[in-house]
Parts: structure tokens; C-alpha cells; sequence
């Protein structure tokens, strides 16, 4: 068997040297002096020279002869050989020369280096050095491609190993020696045999010839072996590892072994068949993960008869186990460093082990997107943590904790990505798409502070699970966050959005990351006449697959269970349904614009209102609002879904969590979040637009305000009439004090309530107004009506006793109709006392007829 050891062999100190083994088959005798042995029937040195000479080859063969050469790195060593092969190699007739192997037979799995003639496709064919680790054949130094590609392939070679592990070799193929390569290894320290290995077909069974071999120093052992290692393969079994192979005849003796405490001598001892420096333990009893042990030997003796005296190694068992999903999270990420103040400014993602498993993270992967990086090996002890960064970054870690650096760790964006930790069957064990808005803070988002998870118990993938640092130093690489046990997200779930994809498709968009095992659950919800078939979840949206179609036109309820719930458990709100359906297609004057905030409150955020007033219902995706006469960010696009029904109003606003600090909004549902173009403070334009059709437009001044109003930042102008054109000035009026000056998503507070008649030319639509800023007939609206354009007209605003009190009109051309409109003041700018008075106007008509008319109306104060 293969084992792996967690600590290298000591290499053995030079001693003994015997001088060297040469050989050159003179006395036409491989058996004696010195003795080779191995597939002895298959070769002849009859010749003077060592020939395979297999008389009963098969169509696939090998054959090997070794011969005793005990070596070590502790001394400069060097081998040479010839080698000659009467054809041209290939993948099947090949030659090896072993240098140092640890076992006799060459043809079973060994450890050691031997120098390989040909083998290779095409006429590439080189000598090539190698190393064997078992079954495993690790190529070292390969010399000139081709050079033993041709018939007959030869070659003298010569390789040397200095004591520090430097490897050389040279190679004569009839020219002299030339240096192939040079390289560094020092996995095996000793070697005990040197040999010969052939591989052939049945044409090659006497093509290979090996002469003049040289080996030396070799080295004479009068040192007894020593204990180096002690690696636990599992809870029940040890692989013992000395610093040279040891005797069978002890290493196979159970009672000269010893495990404390509590274990005793083992079972069995076995000597490793492909490694004679290793013995296999069988224990009695199984070692506890994390326990900490002794091995004691009694004794020990090597190949050459060295005895030892006592041994003994403390060992501690690793019970390594594979992770589920969760068993390592995601639990700390600094993804904008800078400024930094404390902490290094490096990016990090910290890992912790919530399991009670220990856990090699070797070979997992970090990606961020997708760009991934192979972790090293570490051992993640139950409730650790271990901080990732660049291999660059680790000494700046190192005083916070257990750093395991990475090479070319992945950059992370600072607005946010995907992190993802995946072990080595591909398993996703933690992921976390990060975003810009989960540090909860605006200050901390801007940079040198760390995101941290709040709950290791609850989800890993839950926005509401995070929140910025709250240490000192920024961040907590290395130890348990700053937040752990603090209250995370408790507010209610909110189904902000739900529209229809297709006939059959609807999606709904809430304002959190979804629990997916229940909000997947199709029978949470319920539409009248239409069976929901399946619910997929992603993060805060749900598609729901309908049974049957929609119905263009028809406005459709959807239940929801009240068990919908967020990521960490908080249930939907109150709202536990909605209204849906087909949408259909945009045209002129299907939506007016309705209310207009274009001076906010400092700090405060515009918003456009508009109104649906055709009998469709219509998706605002696409929508276009336009600043026609604006100088900068004069265009802006909805680009969301969001449904607007017949006669209800939807509100446009880049914040809309400031419009319900500032107002009372009594449909939230109802404001769409999408950014406005600039709208200047004293005059611009909005105008709606679906592609090249324009839908509604609106030129505002702030001279539409009440002129008694003490200021007009954070007052909306709101529509009197849906009836009468968007851009009369007269159809606008300041919102009422008594709603807070503003009304999204309800009916305005200045509204006219009843329609102007069209009978008469000069009308009123009310006879009695008061204003009082209370939203109710506030201003008194004068309707001209004339059956042809063309008209100039005067309207002026007398007392009981004929005292002009306010002008309205002075020859103003008009056309067909106009609007006027008196907000109760007198001509000096200050408030008409309550009253009766009188609407004069005076009008000529293109054909030189003069009409006048006038109307009564009451001005009611309290």
C-alpha cells in the first residue's frame, strides 16, 4: 500500500562508505560477484555483455534483474551505465536502469529513481531521469527529444545526487557527455537495489543490452533505524514511519508496540509492501478525534541487523470528515478596505467551522464570480476560524488569528458579488451574494469596514444576516464577529410588486430573499378560477406557473398563505394579496400626469403622480420621463414592471422610503421606484413618453403655487380636473396644509368635485370656495367656453359695492376655451375678506362683437 506521511524522513548521517559496485559482465556471469536476481531465465551474459534473452516471449513481456547497492543522500553519489536497444523505442519496448529502489523486484510498486531509455510515441524518444512513488512515475530531468529515437538506440549515462538532493544527469550518445538537466529532490534519502527493467514485445525478447556499470560510494549501515513519524490512517490504524526500512522479523512483532493512553499494544504489525521503511498498525481500540498519544517501541532493528534501543513519538489523531453544506460558512467579508485605520488594507474572507468536524479545506476552492483559487490544505478545527487573503497580504494578518494565504486570491467588488466556498466534489458548501447595501450604514459603506454575519445559526445567503462591523478595529479577522448573538432583521415580509410575465406566467417581487422551501409550496397560493401549478424561487422573486391562461381585461386577486416568510423567518405583512393582470398596450392620454413635487424639502427627493384614467391596465416598464426644456439628466426610463389599474395612481420617485417619511402615503403599493430626470425648482416639463409617443406632458412654473404661501419647498402642485387640459395653468393649485402639502398615491386635496357646464360662455364650478388650504374648493375656477377661437377677453373680480378687487385676464387672445382661476387674493397680494363677489369678464370676438357677462360667487373664510 501508499501512505502518506505528514512528517518527511530525517536523512541518515554519512558513515560506512564501501566504495562502489562495478560491473562490466566480463566473467560471463550475472549470478556471482555480485549476485543479480529477479527474472534470471530471460537473461544471458554469455556475450561479456548483460542481454535479455527471453525464449518464450509473449506478445507483451517484462523482465528485471537487481542487484544489492545500498546508497545515500548523506554522500556525493554517482552511477553509470550503457545501455543499447537494436531497435527503435516505443510505448512498448522500452529500458529502465534503477539507481536506488527500495525493493528488489522492479516490477512491483517501490520507492526510488531510476533513468529511463525511450518509451515514447513518434521519434521523440529521450533519456529521461524519474522518480517512482509506488505505483506513480514523477518525470525529473529529460534530456534532448530524440536522442535514442533512432536503431539502435544508445546511450551512456551518468548521473550524480550531492548530499543536499541535487540531482544531475549527462548522456553520451557518441559525441562525449553533455549535461541534460539539473534538479532538485530529496524524496528518497536511501536506496538499497540498482536492476535492470525491459519492456518488450515478442520481436524484442534479445534487443537489449546493459554493460560497464558503475555505482558508488555505496553505503554500509551501522546505524539503527529511528522513529520519525507516526501518521493515524484512521481511528483503528497507524502507519509508522522510520528513517530507513526496517527488519520484517521486528517490525512484525504486535507486543513490541505500545499506544498511550488507553489503546495498548495493536492487533497486528504489518510491514508496508511497497515501502520497507514503513510498518502498518491495527489498533485494539479507536483513537478519539483530537486525542492526543504516544507510540512507544520496544525495539527496532534495520535491513543490516542496527538495533535500537527504545522509541518513542507523540501523535495527535485528526478524525478529517467531509463537510455538508453549512458545516463551513462565509462569516466575514472585507471587500473595501480602504481607508484603513486599524487593519491592514488587504481584502479578506474569513471562514468559520459551526460543525463540530474537522475539516481539511485542501483542494476546496474560494470563487468570487467566476474566478476561483485552490485552497491549500488546512485543518479547520469544530468552532474555528481562518481569515483567506492574498498570499502577498498574510504577514499583515498574522497577529488577528489563523491565516490561510491564497495565491492570486480573487478581487472582491466593492457594490457587491458572489462568493462561493466549494469543496472537492464540486459540493457547494457556502455561498453569499454580497451587496453594497447590507452594511445597514452609509458611512460604513463607503469603505475600510467589514460586512459580518449576524447568526451563524440562521441563513448564510440572507441579506438581513448582515450588517457592517461594529468593533473598534473595523472588522474581527481571525475571531468571533463583533455581531454574533445581535438582533438581526425582524421586520415583516412585503410583496412590493406582482405582474404578469404571459398568460400564463406571473411574477411577485418582495422586498426580501425568500425562504425557498416554503415559498416553493404552489398551494400557498390561490387565484379565483386559476389553479397555480408550481412556484420557483429566486432570492425575493417567485414565478408562478399557471393551469390555465389569463383574460386580457380582467383584473384578477391573488391570495397569499400568511406562512410566507423572509429568509429569517419573518411573515408576510398584512397585505396577504394582490390585484393582477393581462396589460395592455399605452396610448395618448391613457395616463395623466396627476401631482408634481419639483422643489422638494431639503434633503427631500421630487416624485411625479400620475393618474390612469383609461379602463386598461398598464404596465409602466418602458415608460420614458422627460425634462423637455431641462438643461441635464432631462430623460430617465421605468425600468421595472409595475401595474397600474384603471383609475388608480402610481408614483415615480428615485426614494420612495423618503416620500413615507415625509407623507402620508396610504398605498405604499403604489410608488414605483425609478429615477426622475432633473426638475428645476422655478419652471420645467415633465413628459411621458412610450418609445416616439407622447402620452401626457405638463409645463409647471412655481408661480402655480398660492401666492399667500409662506413657502413652497416640500408643496406639491396638484391637478384640479382630470376633465380639463394637463397644461392649463388654472388646472393646478398648491396641495392642501391640512394633508401636509402633498397627496401620493391617493386623490389630490385640490380636486374639482363637479364638472363645468358648457351651456354658457362664462361659468364657475362652484359658486362658493374657501381659501382656507383645507383641500376643500379652495380656489374659484372660471371656465370661458366660445364657440370659435380668436376671442380676447377681461375678467376681473369685484366687491358688492363694484370695487375691483382682483384681475384674472387683460385682453388675453384665447382660443376656443380658457380657464381662469382666483385663489382669494385681492390685488394688493394680501387675503379678500369673506363675501359676496362678483366675476365680471368682457370679451370681442374675431368679427368685432363685444359680450360681457358676469357671475356671483360667496368667499367663505372661518
Amino acid at each position: 500500500m501508499k501512505t502518506t506521511f505528514l512528517v518527511a524522513g530525517l536523512l541518515l548521517a554519512a558513515q560506512g562508505l564501501l566504495g562502489q559496485l562495478t560491473e562490466n559482465f566480463s566473467d560471463g556471469n550475472f549470478e556471482e560477484n555480485p549476485t543479480w536476481n529477479g527474472s534470471n531465465d530471460k537473461f544471458s551474459a554469455a556475450t561479456q555483455v548483460l542481454q535479455l534473452s527471453d525464449s518464450t516471449p509473449a506478445n507483451s513481456n517484462t523482465a528485471y534483474l537487481s542487484v544489492a547497492a545500498p546508497t545515500s543522500s548523506a554522500a556525493l553519489t554517482t552511477w553509470e551505465f550503457y545501455a543499447r536497444l537494436e531497435f527503435a523505442p516505443s510505448t512498448s519496448n522500452y529500458a529502465r536502469f534503477y539507481l536506488a529502489a527500495s525493493a528488489a523486484d522492479l516490477s512491483a510498486p517501490l520507492s526510488g529513481y531510476f533513468v529511463k531509455i525511450g518509451g515514447a510515441s513518434g521519434d521523440v524518444d529521450a533519456v529521461i531521469l524519474c522518480r517512482q512513488d509506488g505505483d506513480n512515475v514523477v518525470e525529473l530531468i529529460e534530456g534532448a527529444p530524440g536522442s535514442v529515437a533512432a536503431q539502435p538506440a544508445q546511450a551512456r549515462v551518468r548521473v550524480t545526487q550531492t548530499p543536499g538532493g541535487l540531482w544531475s544527469m549527462w548522456t553520451d550518445t557518441g559525441n562525449g557527455f553533455t549535461l541534460e538537466g539539473e534538479t532538485q529532490d530529496a524524496s528518497y534519502p536511501m536506496g538499497l537495489y540498482a536492476g535492470v527493467y525491459c519492456r518488450y514485445t515478442s520481436t524484442r525478447n534479445e534487443h537489449f543490452f546493459f554493460d560497464d556499470i558503475s555505482i558508488g560510494p555505496l553505503y554500509a549501515d551501522t546505524t539503527p533505524p529511528k522513529l520519525v513519524a507516526v501518521n493515524p490512517v484512521h481511528a483503528s490504524q497507524l502507519a509508522v514511519r522510520f528513517d530507513e526500512p526496517v527488519a520484517a522479523a521486528f517490525a512484525g512483532q504486535a507486543a513490541l508496540y505500545d499506544v498511550s493512553p488507553g489503546i495498548g499494544a495493536p492487533l497486528s504489525a504489518l510491514p508496508d509492501v511497497e515501502d520497507p521503511a514503513v510498518v502498518i498498525l491495527e489498533l485494539a481500540a479507536a483513537l478519539s478525534n483530537l486525542g492526543q498519544y504516544t507510540l512507544a517501541i520496544q525495539t527496532m532493528a534495520d535491513l543490516p541487523g542496527n538495533l535500537s534501543g527504545p522509541l518513542s513519538l507523540e501523535f495527535t489523531y485528526y478524525q478529517i470528515s467531509l463537510a455538508q453544506p453549512g458545516d463551513v460558512l462565509i462569516n466575514e467579508i472585507m471587500a473595501d478596505p480602504s481607508p484603513a485605520l486599524v487593519l491592514p488594507d488587504a481584502e479578506y474572507v474569513e471562514l468559520h467551522n459551526r460543525s463540530d468536524k474537522l475539516i481539511d479545506l485542501g483542494g476546496w476552492q474560494i470563487a468570487v464570480g467566476a474566478n476561483s483559487r485552490v485552497l491549500p490544505s488546512f485543518l479547520l478545527q469544530p468552532g474555528a476560524y481562518v481569515l483567506l487573503c492574498d498570499e502577498a497580504d498574510a504577514p499583515s494578518f498574522e497577529t488577528f488569528g489563523a491565516v490561510l494565504p491564497v495565491s492570486g486570491f480573487p478581487a472582491l467588488t466593492n457594490g457587491g458579488a458572489v462568493i462561493s466556498l466549494i469543496d472537492t466534489s464540486d459540493a457547494v458548501i457556502s455561498r453569499v451574494a454580497y451587496h453594497a447595501d447590507w452594511y445597514g450604514d452609509v458611512f460604513k459603506e463607503d469603505g475600510g469596514w467589514s460586512l459580518e454575519l449576524i447568526n451563524p445559526a440562521a441563513p448564510a445567503d440572507c441579506p438581513g444576516n448582515w450588517r457592517a462591523s461594529q468593533s473598534a478595529l473595523q472588522g474581527t479577522p481571525g475571531t468571533a464577529n463583533s455581531l454574533l448573538g445581535a438582533d438581526s432583521d425582524t421586520t415583516a415580509l412585503i410583496l412590493e410588486r406582482v405582474f404578469a410575465t404571459s398568460t400564463t406566467e406571473i411574477t411577485l417581487v418582495f422586498n426580501k430573499y425568500l425562504n425557498t422551501a416554503i415559498a416553493g409550496d404552489p398551494t400557498l397560493y390561490e387565484m379565483e378560477g386559476l389553479p397555480v401549478a408550481e412556484a420557483i424561487v429566486s432570492n425575493n422573486q417567485v414565478l408562478l406557473l399557471l393551469n390555465a391562461p389569463l383574460l386580457a381585461g380582467q383584473v384578477y386577486t391573488l391570495f397569499m398563505s400568511p406562512e410566507l416568510c423572509d429568509c429569517l423567518g419573518n411573515k408576510l405583512s398584512e397585505r396577504d394579496s394582490a390585484r393582477l393582470g393581462l396589460p395592455e398596450p399605452l396610448l395618448a392620454g391613457d395616463l395623466l400626469l396627476n401631482e408634481v413635487l419639483f422643489n422638494p424639502q431639503t434633503g427631500g427627493e421630487d416624485f411625479v403622480e400620475i393618474w390612469n384614467v383609461s379602463n386598461k391596465i398598464i404596465n409602466l416598464s418602458g415608460l420614458r420621463l422627460a425634462n423637455a426644456i431641462g438643461t441635464a439628466n432631462r430623460e430617465a426610463v421605468i425600468g421595472i414592471d409595475h401595474l397600474v389599474f384603471p383609475g388608480e395612481a402610481a408614483v415615480i420617485c428615485a426614494n420612495p422610503d423618503d416620500l413615507l417619511l415625509r407623507y402620508h402615503v396610504p398605498y405604499p403599493e403604489r410608488l414605483v421606484e425609478a429615477e426622475l430626470p432633473t426638475l428645476e425648482d422655478n419652471q420645467g416639463n415633465i413628459t411621458l413618453r412610450m418609445g416616439l409617443l407622447t402620452i401626457d406632458s405638463f409645463d409647471y412654473t412655481d408661480d402655480m403655487h398660492h401666492p399667500l404661501l409662506a413657502f413652497d419647498d416640500g408643496v406639491s402642485l396638484e391637478r384640479l380636473s382630470v376633465g380639463l387640459p394637463t397644461n392649463e395653468p388654472a388646472n393646478w393649485h398648491s396641495a392642501s396644509g391640512s394633508v401636509g402639502f402633498a397627496t401620493p398615491t391617493y386623490e389630490n386635496s385640490q380636486r374639482l368635485t363637479t364638472a363645468l357646464p358648457t351651456s354658457a360662455k362664462l361659468q364657475l364650478a362652484t359658486e362658493v370656495f374657501s381659501p382656507d388650504g383645507d383641500g376643500e374648493e379652495d380656489a374659484l375656477l372660471v371656465q370661458f367656453h366660445a364657440d370659435n377661437p380668436g376671442n380676447v377677453i377681461s375678467v376681473e373680480v369685484f366687491d358688492v359695492q363694484g370695487r375691483p378687487v382682483a384681475p384674472l385676464a387683460r385682453n388675453e387672445l384665447l382660443g376656443a376655451e380658457a380657464f381662469f382661476r382666483w385663489d382669494g387674493v385681492d390685488a394688493r397680494g394680501g387675503p379678500a375678506p369673506a363675501g359676496i363677489y362678483f366675476v365680471w369678464a368682457q370679451w370681442f370676438s374675431p368679427d368685432g362683437k363685444v359680450e360681457s357677462d358676469k357671475k356671483t360667487c360667496v368667499l367663505a373664510r372661518r
